[in-house]
């Protein structure tokens, strides 16, 4: 892939930043990861849709070329696209898994986050922080939900996983558009809660991650350079090698800044409003 001459340099140099997700999807899935390194191209062009920055499909990337340092997070995001699986439910494919973890992931592995699926990923870290990666490596490798499904009936034979998947989907269509989302995120919640005192016998409120993904989800804002702020937890889920850090955002989601989990526990704290 790194001899691709479709691929600019830097353009190489970001798909080694995400080498340990690659290996890691590789082992689960080699010879269909091969395939998509060896046929992959890339090329940039003017797309004239409206909020569409980039696409994938059939081993090709397409980039707008009004990027500019905006180019590393999206592409990025279509080669993790490139890399994953088609995500199913029996024939419903489920858009907000594929580009929620593409987030998730492109956040973890880049230098600057980015501002894609920002509810849709916190919707799936509180999921993630219930049930671990694996079931979602092996979403996107098998590109259907039975792990995911399976982890969930271990916890409750009888629990009806539609429900949490109905308030994902929810969050996922009205992503770009502003909307009060507390009483979807209150039901999602109560569904967690209850799966999470069955599974670890506490409470989802003794876990700071989570605490933190409800807050972002219900637009609680904090103060921080003097700006009332959303923060979310990047908490490297798929990037064991990474930092953990609070990102902060604008009101229309733009990114404000980064601090380390290591510094706030050193003394720094927000006041959530």
């Amino acid at each position: 892939a790194l001899e691709n001459p479709t691929l600019s340099e830097l353009q190489k140099y970001w798909m080694l930043d995400l080498k340990d997700f690659i290996v890691e999807i590789l082992e689960k899935n080699p010879e269909e990861i091969f395939e998509v390194l060896n046929q992959l191209q890339v090329e940039n062009a003017n797309i004239h849709v409206e909020s569409l920055n980039g696409a994938y499909a059939n081993h090709f990337i397409l980039l707008d070329n009004t990027l500019g340092d905006k180019e590393e997070a999206v592409f990025k995001h279509e080669l993790i696209h490139a890399l994953s699986k088609k995500i199913y439910d029996h024939q419903e494919e489920l858009q907000y898994f594929e580009e929620g973890l593409a987030s998730i992931i492109g956040n973890e592995f880049s230098g600057t986050p980015n501002n894609t699926y920002l509810n849709t990923a916190a919707m799936i870290k509180i999921l993630i922080e219930l049930v671990g990666v694996e079931p979602f490596y092996d979403m996107m490798t098998t590109g259907n939900i039975d792990s995911l499904k399976d982890a969930v009936y271990m916890i409750d034979s009888n629990f009806d996983v539609s429900s949490l998947l109905s308030s994902i989907d929810t969050i996922y269509q009205r992503e770009s558009r502003i909307h009060d989302n507390r009483e979807i995120v209150e039901e999602y919640i109560s569904n967690i809660e209850y799966l999470y005192q069955l599974k670890y016998h506490t409470s989802i409120y003794e876990n700071d991650a989570i605490v933190n993904y409800i807050q972002f989800l219900n637009k609680e804002t904090v103060s921080y350079q003097e700006n009332d702020c959303y923060v979310c937890l990047d908490n490297c889920y798929f990037n064991q090698n990474g930092y953990r850090i609070f990102v902060f955002y604008d009101e229309n989601y733009q990114l404000t800044g980064v601090q380390s989990l290591e510094s706030w526990r050193n003394g720094k704290t927000y006041t959530y409003s």
